[in-house]
């Protein structure tokens, strides 16, 4: 009889896989099977903004130590926990084909899809970014509510809350530029798709890296004692 299996050799060999892969520079596509897999357990560039918030007297934040409980699990248990979808959230996922469309017609630029790839050098740290433009450049298509994309259209620039996520996603895929690309199907034409290019400073790189490197230091120590 074969002895079982542990959870640590599953996602070390997810791991390995993706390593390989990142190694040639290619990606994990969504629709591959093992692009769940490989993101067990590991920081993403979604969920960075989570990693530094830390609140104004210098404390961790209940967002980011819940999300290091999050890692924890799913290194103890080797699966991903499951976050609810709204219906909002649904609409946006459904919307992110014809933006990116759209966004192709309007640029008359070529895209194709992104997919999971780690960081070159730190472990438990990768990045989805949803296409890929050329050797340099990112789409991050986001496709919010009517009330969220008329307040993204008034200020004219990036949401902050979605800066860490393309830092990341530029330091993992080692790419210069990421375009921020919000679209709702329900604005008048020249108004449902906003573009906004976005290079990250040398400050901020090093910050996000730093940061990253820090929280999942805890995560491990976390671990190590709940193992």
């Amino acid at each position: 009889m074969n002895a079982p299996i542990k959870v640590e050799d599953l996602l070390r060999q997810a791991r390995e896989a993706v390593m390989q892969s990142s190694a040639r520079r290619s990606f994990i596509r969504q629709d591959d099977p093992l692009w769940h897999r490989v993101r067990i357990g590991c920081l993403t560039a979604s969920r960075m903004r989570h990693a530094r918030a830390m609140l104004k007297r210098g404390g961790e934040s209940a967002e980011r130590y819940n999300y290091k409980l999050e890692l924890v699990t799913e290194r103890l248990t080797g699966k991903e926990v499951v976050h609810f979808v709204s219906k909002a959230m649904q609409d946006g996922i459904e919307r992110e084909q014809p933006a990116g469309e759209l966004y192709e017609m309007l640029t008359g630029t070529l895209i194709e899809p992104g997919g999971f790839i780690y960081h070159p050098t730190i472990h438990w740290f990768g990045a989805s970014p949803d296409r890929l433009i050329g050797k340099d450049g990112l789409v991050e298509i986001k496709c919010p509510t009517e009330t969220t994309f008329t307040e993204w259209l008034l200020a004219g620039t990036i949401p902050e809350e979605h800066i860490d996520q393309m830092t990341t996603q530029l330091i993992c895929t080692e790419r210069k530029w990421c375009d921020f690309v919000a679209y709702h199907p329900d604005f008048p034409a020249d108004k449902n798709l906003i573009v906004h290019r976005f290079v990250p400073t040398a400050e901020q790189i090093a910050a996000v890296e730093a940061d990253a490197q820090k929280f999942l230091d805890e995560v491990y120590v976390l671990y190590r004692r709940a193992a």
